[in-house]
């Protein structure tokens, strides 16, 4: 079996689209979203439509929740708390309900591992934390272990990383990987399912890098896979500046490597 967990769509349909072409193509039987399906992008309506008739299994990330009044934008970004004032104006009041009805955490047994899905930490769904540096995925690798989950499943940082709970689950001498930087040069994508935490990236936002990932485990070859993503992203560029929106930085780049 195998299960797609995309995260941080961030209303970018161009993105969607093309991962799931891709994600029916492997043949994965389930779809799980770890949150942020609006916020940043153009089409915000668009991405919970598709979310909704895919039966794509969501948890709510902060954007989501701002975005159905359940979140102040006070700790937002300029740019982001922008947008979410821009996206109330235009998302309907049927997908603010829906996105409002979410669950900020999923939980699951799959090939005999205990599985959760959440958009930040597990522990503390609701703060929104990063997991970004060693002592908070340490904090939360503790959490996971005393309750009985092997494996998490995150987003909101953009950034695809695994982060182990030990060295020797990697069988590489850290406890972290990061996937596609500069100090690997993408030497892996695949990893066996070991206990840790596991962000999948953005695949409609990347931020600080220009790759879109999202994640396949599969469960016969007991191996998680990140996957880079291709999209237009000229027709992406085309349609952010017909709504008068500023080209983010890292469009910019992918451009520029045409």
């Amino acid at each position: 079996m195998k299960i797609a967990v995309i995260s941080d769509i961030h209303s970018n349909p161009d993105a969607l689209k093309q991962a799931l072409k891709e994600i029916h193509e492997i043949g994965c039987s389930e779809i799980i979203c770890c949150g942020d399906i609006v916020g940043y992008g153009y089409d915000p309506n668009q991405c919970i439509d598709i979310c909704r008739e895919e039966k794509i299994v969501c948890v709510k990330g902060n954007h989501d929740a701002a975005l159905c009044g359940e979140l102040s934008t006070r700790w937002f970004s300029a740019t982001a708390a922008r947008q979410i004032q821009e996206q109330l104006k235009v998302v309907s009041e049927e997908n603010k309900k829906w996105l409002s009805e979410l669950p900020y955490t999923i939980t699951s047994e799959i090939a005999g591992k205990v599985i959760a899905y959440s958009h930040g930490t597990f522990s503390y769904p609701d703060n929104w934390d990063y997991i970004t540096d060693y002592f908070s995925a340490t904090c939360e690798l503790d959490y996971l272990d005393r309750h009985g989950i092997d494996m998490l499943f995150v987003g909101h940082t953009h950034d695809p990383i695994l982060w182990a709970s030990t060295a020797i689950d990697l069988g590489m001498g850290a406890s972290s990987m990061r996937v596609g930087t500069e100090s690997n040069r993408l030497q892996k994508l695949e990893y066996e399912m070991v206990r840790g935490i596991y962000n999948v990236g953005s695949l409609g936002y990347p931020r600080h890098r220009k790759e879109c990932y999202y994640a396949v485990i599969d469960t016969d070859s007991r191996k998680v896979c990140w996957k880079q993503i291709e999209f237009n992203v000229l027709e992406y560029s085309k349609k952010m500046e017909e709504k008068g929106m500023k080209i983010p930085t890292w469009v910019q780049w992918r451009i520029e490597a045409l």
